[in-house]
Order: structure tokens, then C-alpha cells, then sequence
């Protein structure tokens, strides 16, 4: 296994201390090897299931998919309909 080291600020230490009691762990670090974990193990970064994929012959399936796919002309209201689901998207707070 790596080791990481990383410096916090004392109040910082202390804000993630409380955090990591309140989330059940033990101590700080159990706390901080947990977060990147799961982060470690995000396959997704929120795309759809149908879109994720985990080889490179996957994804070059999915290329050759979209290169064979018919092109459709997006209008003024199409980019702003996907602006705005992006933006709400992006300003809820992650829980």
C-alpha cells in the first residue's frame, strides 16, 4: 500500500475529525482513505449507464457507434435546454 501525507490546517483537522466521528469512522485517516476510495471507484463521472465504458474496445465501439450515427441539427433552444440541465446539474450539493 502507498502512503500519502498531507498537511491540514488545525481547524481543517478539526472540522474533519467531527466529520469522520459523525460518519462512523474511527479515526481521521479511516475518514479520508474512505473518500478516496470512493472516488477511486467512480466509473462514471454522472454519464449514463449506456454511454460508461470500461475497455478501450468498448469505447472504440462506442466511437464507431456515434461516427455511423445520423447527425441532427441542433437549434438555439436545443443548447439551451442542455445548458440548463447541466447548470441545475452542477448547482445541486452533493449529499
Amino acid at each position: 500500500m502507498t502512503q500519502l501525507t498531507i498537511g491540514l490546517a488545525d481547524d481543517v483537522k478539526i472540522k474533519l475529525e467531527a466529520r469522520a466521528a459523525i460518519a462512523g469512522h474511527a479515526s481521521l485517516e479511516g475518514f479520508v482513505q474512505s473518500i478516496l476510495n470512493d472516488e477511486a471507484d467512480a466509473a462514471s463521472f454522472d454519464g449514463p449507464a449506456h454511454l460508461t465504458v470500461d475497455t478501450t474496445a468498448k469505447l472504440e465501439e462506442k466511437l464507431k457507434e456515434g461516427i455511423n450515427s445520423r447527425a441532427i441539427q441542433m437549434t438555439a433552444a436545443d443548447w439551451s435546454q442542455m445548458r440548463n440541465g447541466l447548470i441545475e446539474r452542477h448547482q445541486k450539493s452533493p449529499e
